[in-house]
């Protein structure tokens, strides 16, 4: 069995990052904001109707935790603050279908509303409308029926023989509406990272707390998922991926019109486009397409943006780090866009369906 192992292991480390295709030299990498407090942003949405952007700034300590808006016409950022008690931290933007200026978010283990034009900065009290006890959410997307997935992360002490209960697992929640919730698959450490393929055959999402990447089978009629596949495990302490144990995170995925996934490697600071095309159950030989450094940036996120969706918009981190540490990466942290690569966001980011009652209380 040990022989086994080994030999598993030296296949899979030989070809887990295939040749890497030379980088695009013609992209340019602009900064959009680098007024940062707290020093992690993340949860990029893209409005494509309303042609803005939207990012989550995550403080810490005391530091606000802010929802901020970016338009391309003017170039001018704005930042809604978030108030009331225990409400960080912050998982997710998304704009409410049929409004132009009320979005869910997510706010420690619940989802709210807020109303925000995006022309001013404001200090909002969201109202709170949905609500998972015991849990945290760590993401969310709309899908392109208006339904929300939702990621939480674990929780508590891990289980035992003798009170196996005392350990949640992270889980997807699909929620109606701001509803109904039902959960998808669970059994994970962090569920972040969402995206579904260009037939919408096919729903992907990262696990970046133990490092791994998923494929799943995805009944959009149905909305169930089956024949799970981990696509890359990106993670393991000692084992064959230890190459790029440092590279990639999902707190924010997106897809371009080649069918190919984008996705953040925080660790060494390079953004990947890998061809989701995989081989069924061998779904661990992962394929780089190519990938582009960004030198002394941590990205956390990335989404396509812009009239023409040719605009990849990242998002980067220097949260809770030493003194020395961020001088080392001076502009990680603030949100940058990367123009000129030649390829193009396959959708904007789904609006999310919200229950009329749900919507009069707000705001």
């Amino acid at each position: 069995m040990d022989i086994l192992y080994v030999l598993l292991v030296i296949v899979m480390d030989a070809y887990i990052l295939p040749a890497v295709k030379a980088s695009n030299t013609d992209y340019k990498i602009s900064t959009v904001s680098s007024n940062v407090v707290g020093g992690f942003t993340g949860g990029l949405y893209w409005d494509g109707e309303h042609n803005r952007l939207y990012w989550l700034e995550i403080g810490h300590g005391d530091d606000p935790t802010s929802i901020v808006c970016y338009d391309p016409n003017t170039e001018k950022t704005y930042k809604a603050t978030i108030i009331g008690d225990k409400l960080r931290p912050l998982s997710m933007v998304i704009r409410v279908k049929g409004t132009q200026d009320t979005f869910l978010i997510g706010v420690g283990g619940a989802l709210a509303l807020i109303r925000w034009d995006c022309t001013s900065d404001r200090d909002i009290n969201p109202v709170e409308i949905f609500r998972l006890e015991d849990m945290r959410f760590i993401y969310g997307k709309a899908d392109a029926e208006g339904s929300l997935w939702a990621g939480t992360l674990k929780s508590g002490p891990k289980p035992s023989w003798y009170n196996p209960r005392r350990y949640s697992y992270a889980s997807i929640y699909k929620i109606d509406e701001g509803k109904q919730s039902k959960r998808i698959t669970s059994g994970e450490d962090m569920m972040d990272g969402f995206e579904w393929s260009l037939n919408n055959k096919k729903f992907y999402f990262m696990d970046s707390w133990s490092r791994k990447m998923y494929a799943y089978q995805y009944d959009s009629g149905r909305k169930k998922l089956s024949s799970e596949n981990v696509m890359v495990r990106t993670y393991t302490e000692d084992g064959p991926s230890h190459k790029i144990s440092k590279y990639i995170s999902g707190y924010g995925i997106t897809i371009d019109n080649n069918g190919h996934l984008w996705i953040p490697g925080n660790g060494l600071g390079k953004i990947f486009q890998i061809d989701s095309k995989f081989p069924g159950s061998w779904s661990r030989l992962l394929t780089i397409k190519t990938e582009i450094a960004l030198a002394d940036m941590w990205p956390t996120s990335v989404c396509f943006g812009g009239k023409d969706l040719d605009i990849l918009f990242v998002t980067t981190t220097h949260f809770d780090w030493t003194k020395d540490r961020q001088e080392m990466y001076p502009k990680s942290g603030n949100t940058f866009m990367i123009t000129g690569l030649g390829v193009t966001g396959a959708r904007p980011s789904s609006p999310v369906k919200i229950s009329n009652d749900l919507l009069k209380k707000c705001c």
